[in-house]
């Protein structure tokens, strides 16, 4: 369904949203985003406050949801109201913004083989503009692709772990929670964790006991021991013995 927000005290309608929700937990769930936001929308709630806003229903059924929100976004606008929806949809315009951008195909095509930054400086937009719209159609994020589903160079796995997360993506260019899931992936430890496996006791006794023993000894995973281990030339308990 399509619905407005709109000032009690002047009947005036603010934002144009669509939801499948009931109207009442709709409003509920934008008054509870103004408090930790700072969308042109949140603003506005706090500034008249939440006991002035009210909802109401524009359309329950549409047949295409994405064209009838723009219509009445449009619409709207044609009454005179000041609407504080950040982005329009399915074109991509930025309400009460002069630099309008349209989602062409090969726009389409461009989302995910960059950085969001980098094609909203192509484009002449927003980081924020080319994100909503990448979402919204379903397009993985570069830093993503590139760190997820393909394979990461090797320096950077040797040191996964080595080093924390947020400098080894400030180094190699990759999210930081891509490298995470990459590193927990392959059991590795986060460097914060690994401090006591680099302590002089833990690699004094690296060898004269089973890595797994160890890892439990210092809270760490096996196969950083290991990883310890094996920088160090250092032979396994089991073939030592």
């Amino acid at each position: 369904m399509i619905y407005g927000l709109y000032n009690k005290n002047t009947g005036y309608v603010r934002y144009v949203g669509r939801t499948e929700q009931r109207l009442k937990r709709r409003l509920l769930y934008h008054i509870a985003e103004a408090e930790r936001r700072n969308y042109p929308k949140c603003k506005w709630i706090r500034k008249v406050g939440e006991k002035n806003v009210g909802i109401k229903l524009l359309e329950e059924n549409p047949k295409n949801e994405d064209e009838a929100e723009l219509w009445w976004m449009d619409y709207m606008e044609f009454l005179g109201f000041d609407l504080k929806n950040v982005i329009r949809s399915p074109t991509g315009c930025k309400v009460g913004d002069t630099k309008k951008i349209e989602i062409t195909d090969e726009l389409k095509s461009l989302m995910g083989t960059m950085t969001d930054k980098e094609l909203g400086e192509k484009y002449g937009v927003g980081r924020v503009t080319i994100w909503k719209h990448r979402k919204r159609l379903g397009i993985d994020p570069y830093v993503e692709q590139k760190g997820f589903n393909k394979e990461l160079p090797k320096e950077c796995i040797e040191k996964l772990g080595e080093v924390s997360d947020n400098k080894l993506a400030e180094e190699f260019g990759y999210n930081r929670k891509t490298l995470k899931r990459r590193r927990e992936k392959m059991g590795i430890d986060a460097y914060e964790k690994q401090k006591s496996a680099t302590s002089e006791e833990c690699i004094n006794l690296l060898g004269t006991m089973p890595d797994r023993e160890l890892a439990e000894k210092f809270g760490v995973s096996e196969s950083t021991i290991h990883r310890r281990r094996k920088a160090r030339e250092i032979p396994s308990y089991r073939s030592q013995k």
